[in-house]
């Protein structure tokens, strides 16, 4: 369990931090912030480790998420592999942006690891932002050897075919993903 000594606020002090933007007028809000920051830093060692009984924390800029399909590409952008993931495996950690870590009905796509509506090229606002943000960082510094495969994979518009073929979903007629597919019932993958 992860506990802190975080700072007592008095009644008054706790309607301005909640009616007057989060606290930020009079300190309340950065010293608040700041204890968060001290108790992630003094924890920092348990970043990413997983302990009997407890969700793992996740790094900075990522959150915990439960997948519904994992997919596996090869270094030349083919499908490896794909399956349908049990829902009682845990939930993996996943990078977000500033924007996409709090996302609700707005469109805004996560890094890597995101809904099929982002992946595959059936849904014309939330595709093409994955793309986009996917090719910025496959060619900016921060780029990782397996960016590029990945991207490979996404442009070639495959997913729904490759994963309707090996049964994990299915498609209907104007060959997007059926509601009811199994893979996709009662999850959430964002």
């Amino acid at each position: 369990m992860i506990a802190a000594s975080l700072p007592v606020l008095k009644p008054a002090e706790f309607a301005v931090f909640c009616d007057r933007g989060f606290g930020f007028r009079n300190g309340i809000g950065e010293r608040l912030l700041q204890k968060a920051v001290e108790t992630y830093d003094a924890h920092a060692a348990q970043v990413g480790k997983v302990q009997e009984g407890h969700e793992v924390l996740a790094p900075v800029s990522h959150i915990l998420t439960s997948a519904q399909i994992e997919i596996t590409v090869n270094a030349a952008g083919e499908l490896a592999d794909a399956r349908a993931v049990d829902k009682k495996e845990p939930k993996i950690i996943i990078p977000v942006t500033e924007d996409s870590g709090g996302r609700t009905s707005a469109p805004c796509a996560h890094p890597l690891c995101d809904q099929l509506c982002y992946l595959a090229p059936y849904d014309e606002k939330r595709h093409p932002l994955y793309l986009e943000q996917l090719e910025r960082w496959a060619a900016s510094p921060y780029s990782h050897p397996m960016l590029p495969p990945i991207l490979t994979y996404v442009c070639h518009g495959t997913i729904l075919t490759d994963l309707a073929a090996r049964g994990i979903i299915r498609l209907d007629a104007q060959g997007k993903p059926e509601k009811d597919s199994p893979s996709l019932q009662n999850r959430s993958a964002s």
